[in-house]
């Protein structure tokens, strides 16, 4: 079993998905279970994202925009934007918005099973 780290919630080939909300604290829990499990393969290509990971987790991941393969049993967690992201001149809430917060985000974790 591997676990895929990704930024949104996405259905890359036919199969079963299982997706339930998660708080920050258990995303953060397993990031790192995962990560020094050697489990974890990370598919996040926004280095904002990325950072606040490392930040929180007290890791070391890159950005990756690898395409993502999944074998049946594989876990999906995921880092998703609350909002569609908007430019920096751009106004959200009366307010410009120059950079991404852990506010920003919801968390979810996704069980997939294939259909063989």
């Amino acid at each position: 079993m591997y676990v895929h780290l990704l930024n949104s919630s996405v259905m890359p080939q036919p199969g079963q998905y299982n997706l339930s909300k998660i708080d920050k604290t258990v995303f953060i829990d397993q990031v790192k279970n995962f990560f020094h499990t050697k489990q974890l393969i990370n598919y996040i290509g926004y280095p904002q994202n990325i950072s606040l990971i490392n930040k929180w987790c007290d890791i070391n991941l890159v950005t990756s925009r690898e395409m993502i393969k999944l074998e049946s049993g594989d876990l999906i967690l995921i880092m998703k934007l609350k909002y569609r992201v908007l430019q920096t001149s751009q106004k959200r809430d009366n307010k410009f918005q120059s950079e991404l917060n852990e506010n920003d985000f919801d968390f979810y974790q996704c069980e997939y099973k294939s259909f063989r």
